[in-house]
């Protein structure tokens, strides 16, 4: 038997002991703070638009989507801090799932702040790379868009739609795998919150050093349950369920490293 299916099933067992209502309601939870980042979002676009008179019809365009897309971002990003905490409630070693895990870093300012830090870091060591594995992406549409103006025609639809579709995937994949490299970064912070922001990620660089296609492995074997999702009733018990063998693979490759064993 594989690893990931060792992991995957020892996640079936503690998710079936400590029972999924615990986790449902944090998906709940979460799910409601992102339809309220939605409507701050909403909220903020619109009023601004009134503030200045720009035209209503502006909303269909792209300056204007381009701005809604960053707040939105920008909202999302104040209360990432409780998603992390879903992380942290997965990780127990307690034989119950805890709820007041949930809001670890969202109840002291200081843990909030540190966790946006985190959060900031990881943007700035991810950005550059993040560029250039999309660089083709982002080529494909410049190129189309000055073959437009060029010829005044654009690109067969179908081609460039393949094409942007086959180049996004290799490229969510190629930053994915660079990512993998930082995946402790996530347990660490959830177990001490007290160290500096540069020691998550030096030290789960060392820990993962060797062990990234793992990681890889182990989130490719999910792919049919992520694509259950798209129905979205599944996700209640597939987040959860695979934030759980994530949980497990990082304290098996953990364990690893400690104590100086190889695959």
């Amino acid at each position: 038997m594989s690893i990931e299916k060792i992991i995957r099933a020892q996640a079936r067992v503690k998710i079936n002991k400590r029972k999924l209502t615990k986790p449902v309601f944090a998906i709940a939870l979460m799910a409601i703070f992102y339809m309220f980042a939605e409507y701050l979002t909403y909220f903020t676009v619109t009023l601004t638009c009134t503030i200045m008179g720009l035209d209503i019809e502006m909303q269909s365009g792209f300056l204007f989507s381009a701005c809604a897309l960053i707040i939105n971002i920008l909202f999302l990003f104040i209360f990432s801090p409780i998603f992390m905490g879903f992380v942290k409630m997965m990780y127990t070693e307690d034989d119950e799932y805890n709820l007041k895990d949930m809001l670890y870093f969202m109840s002291n300012i200081g843990r909030y702040f540190k966790c946006l830090w985190f959060n900031v870091s990881f943007i700035l060591r991810t950005a550059i790379p993040m560029l250039l594995i999309f660089s083709p992406v982002i080529a494909l549409f410049v190129i189309d868009y000055f073959f437009t103006i060029n010829t005044g025609n654009s690109i067969n639809t179908t081609i460039l739609s393949v094409a942007f579709v086959l180049l996004l995937i290799l490229s969510l994949f190629g930053f994915f795998v660079y990512c993998t490299k930082y995946f402790i970064a996530f347990k660490l912070i959830c177990t001490d919150s007290t160290l500096k922001t540069s020691y998550y990620f030096s030290t789960s660089k060392a820990i993962m050093n060797g062990q990234c296609m793992n990681v890889v492995k182990l989130f490719l074997s999910f792919t049919p349950w992520i694509l259950l999702c798209i129905t979205v009733l599944p996700i209640f018990y597939v987040l959860p369920y695979m934030t759980q063998a994530i949980c497990l693979s990082c304290k098996w490759i953990s364990e690893l490293s400690r104590n100086g064993l190889e695959k």
